[in-house]
């Protein structure tokens, strides 16, 4: 809410702006003295459509003055970039874009709490010890716990590749421990294995933060690396020359420990997570082929914000390729749209999950009948390999799986009274004695795939 308050003037145009280049007229104060009172909600931060920052302006006409500006903005940040004072020297700046001659009086307001005391630093680390080389890259940070006259809340853990810690590898990596699985611990552990590279330095840190809501200084920096193999590289998918099949190909990184063996992952979904065992996903507005349809299933609320995906690992070989695709494939797992790989250590240690590779699809991943017994119904349906799409967010925050692949099919050649279902692909019909060429095609947003064979009924 804005509220201006001109003196007994000619008018004053209030316009605002999302960039300072573009300004959007918002209202013209009336004549004369008196205020004018604006709610913006409408115009800033509209839902799904975030506004970061935006400027006001005001332009006087006549012989006008505005005595009094109030601005009153709800702010939503992250609890880290959320602005306050802190002990020591404070540097609060203000700028405006007016050319001509101003006054302006900044007046800065805050509450001492002299009886507040702040937590010491964290003396020393527990886990990994100052310069260690640990085993893995899934690790428990630990330290000694801190005492504290005013009791103990929170600690803030910080992890960098910079000694200077100049700003966190990730998010993972920048803690409030109470929103961890280790609240109310001095620790914390690594989500997943893979979020460090092994052989490289990694710097840390932590401070504590009193009942009464005070942080203590940081803690000294302390250092260490991992052992581990490193991600696999060049991972794709090769055709054989048999035109059939396909095999995921790889090869080993030279960063960390060499690897002896490499754990294959594969599934139909874009980005997924490589996992032994089931898992939890965040399903969004589930499988959604346009906007329509996510609007529909928001506004129905009956769609499931979380499903269990089940673990998705193939197999463990010790070379550097495997055949994934194909008709005929025994393999479980075979037969997938993408797949991820990791190496395995001597010591056990794995890697994180290589990027994934991606079948060319739509890929039919079986063959037809070679004969069939004459005056029976002839029956093929095809097996196909698609996407069930990307968990992904839209321009938005709409998040859902997106560009899922549903096949079309449809019959290029065959004999009178064969019949193709259009959704699933079956093919169906009684065929004469002898042999019959038939053909079908299968169709996706990401291309489409022909089958093309004779069949001998007898």
């Amino acid at each position: 809410m804005q509220t201006l308050r001109p003196s007994v003037a000619d008018g004053v145009a209030l316009s605002y702006s999302a960039d300072q280049k573009s300004f959007q007229p918002l209202a013209t104060a009336p004549l004369g003295g008196g205020s004018l009172e604006l709610v913006l909600d409408d115009r800033l931060s509209q839902r799904l459509k975030p506004q970061y920052a935006w400027w006001l302006r005001a332009e006087l006409t006549g012989q006008g003055a505005v005595t009094a500006v109030r601005l009153t903005t709800d702010l939503q940040t992250s609890l880290f970039g959320l602005p306050e004072l802190e002990l020591g020297s404070n540097q609060v700046s203000y700028r405006d874009a007016a050319s001509a001659p101003r006054r302006v009086r900044v007046t800065q307001k805050w509450v001492e709490r002299t009886a507040w005391q702040r937590p010491p630093a964290p003396a020393a680390p527990v886990a990994p010890a100052v310069g260690a080389t640990i085993e893995g890259t899934r690790v428990r940070f630990e330290w000694r716990p801190v005492e504290s006259a005013d009791g103990l809340a929170d600690y803030h853990f910080e992890l960098s590749e910079h000694a200077d810690l100049r700003w966190p590898l990730s998010p993972n990596f920048e803690k409030y421990v109470s929103h961890t699985p280790q609240k109310g611990t001095a620790s914390y552990e690594t989500p997943f294995v893979g979020l460090l590279n092994p052989g490289q330095t990694y710097y840390w840190r932590v401070r504590a933060r009193s009942q009464a809501g005070v942080w203590g200084p940081w803690g000294p920096v302390w250092s260490f690396r991992c052992a581990a193999p490193g991600t696999p590289l060049h991972v794709r998918l090769e055709a054989l020359e048999d035109g059939r099949r396909y095999r995921l190909v790889w090869a080993a990184n030279p960063a960390g420990r060499a690897p002896v063996a490499y754990r294959v992952y594969g599934s139909n979904e874009q980005g997924f997570t490589a996992s032994d065992e089931p898992y939890v996903v965040d399903f969004g507005a589930g499988f959604c082929r346009d906007l329509a349809e996510y609007e529909a299933r928001m506004a129905d609320k009956s769609w499931r914000r979380q499903v269990t995906w089940p673990g998705n690992f193939v197999t463990e070989v010790r070379g550097t390729e495997l055949v994934v695709a194909g008709p005929g494939l025994e393999l479980e797992g075979a037969n997938r749209a993408f797949y991820r790989v990791v190496a395995v250590d001597a010591q056990g240690n794995r890697s994180g999950p290589s990027d994934y590779a991606e079948l060319p699809r739509p890929f039919i991943a079986s063959l037809p009948p070679a004969t069939a017994p004459a005056g029976q119904p002839y029956t093929y349906r095809p097996t196909v390999v698609t996407s069930i799409g990307h968990l992904t967010s839209k321009p938005g925050y709409l998040a859902a799986y997106w560009e899922r692949e549903e096949p079309r099919w449809r019959l290029l050649e065959g004999p009178a009274g064969v019949r193709l279902d259009p959704s699933s692909g079956e093919l169906t019909g009684t065929l004469p004695a002898g042999e019959h060429r038939l053909g079908i095609e299968v169709t996706t947003p990401a291309g489409s795939a022909r089958q093309e064979w004779t069949t001998r009924i007898e």
